[in-house]
């Protein structure tokens, strides 16, 4: 299911009216919960469909120079066709999809580099947590 424009526009009034609260924790809370709401609202082809044209348009005005976040919603997206095709639900979609981005940036973090993806698992393979999508070690590489 995806959201109307008017329902996405009641989404960011509610979400500009919880930012004005005077308590940052209570803030924090709701905006929490509005997100949750949003996302259980909205098939993960569109989360990152609508992410993937706010990176492109950052891109385009010059933000995020040097940054992989290109490559990895690329990876996202792969990862969410691979999921589709086994006909998962939404929610484990959703679910997936954050334990791949979990996966790369840890691989990020402890490589320094962007991971390459395969689908094949072997010896020289990192697991991401997501069936059937795997890190190739960066010392098989090379």
């Amino acid at each position: 299911m995806s959201l109307t424009q008017e329902q996405k526009q009641a989404f960011a009034v509610v979400e500009a009216l919880v930012k004005q609260h005077s308590n940052p924790m209570i803030a924090g809370v709701g905006l929490k919960v509005i997100e949750e709401v949003r996302l259980q609202l909205t098939s993960p082809r569109d989360v990152l469909e609508e992410l993937g044209a706010q990176i492109k348009a950052d891109h385009a005005t010059g933000k995020h120079q040097g940054c992989d976040c290109l490559e990895r919603h690329e990876f996202l997206m792969d990862v969410l066709r691979h999921l589709e095709a086994q006909k998962f639900n939404n929610e484990i979609i959703h679910e997936n999809i954050g334990t791949a981005i979990h996966a790369w940036l840890d691989f990020k973090n402890e490589f320094d580099q962007s991971p390459t993806v395969t689908y094949i698992h072997s010896p020289y393979v990192i697991e991401t947590g997501v069936a059937g999508i795997y890190f190739i070690h960066p010392a098989a590489q090379r």
